[in-house]
């Protein structure tokens, strides 16, 4: 649930968020996930870990910084815009073992690894911006980040 209201994100799509169509379980038990069309989907749920991994949202300043403070040092961050179209960005703290991370994966493609003009600063408590490019002005973002 993102904004209070069921909706869907698809890990190998741009597309933005929208409302979902399908059916879904209204119990606390998981159940599968029927998509408008009949065909079932994969239903991936995380959920914030203290210290470990935090789920999250941000409205984008459209300047460098916007520091997202969550509680650690992230070594992985997967992040996608949900106010219109874009890219599943992945970046790690394997690859570049220094900020700022600028080599990125995208979920939704099947591109080798590569280094835009713009990347992310992994910090002892959360991430901030070293470009405008993740950190568009009013736009969200959701992320996933794990320790």
């Amino acid at each position: 649930m993102i904004d209070g209201s069921w909706d869907e994100l698809v890990l190998n799509s741009t597309a933005a968020k929208s409302d979902f169509a399908g059916t879904y379980a209204t119990s606390n038990t998981f159940k599968s996930v029927t998509s408008s069309s009949g065909a079932d989907w994969i239903t991936y749920c995380f959920h914030s870990v203290t210290g470990y991994q935090k789920i999250g949202s941000y409205t984008g300043t459209g300047t460098t910084g916007n520091k997202q403070t969550i509680g650690f040092r992230p070594r992985f961050l997967l992040s996608k815009r949900t106010s219109s179209a874009s890219d599943w960005y992945m970046i790690d703290s394997v690859r570049n073992t220094s900020n700022p991370r600028n080599n990125f994966l995208n979920a939704n493609t099947n591109d080798a690894e590569y280094t835009p003009g713009y990347g992310v600063n992994f910090e002892d408590d959360g991430f901030s911006f070293i470009s405008t490019d993740l950190n568009g002005t009013n736009q969200t973002w959701i992320y996933l980040a794990i320790k």
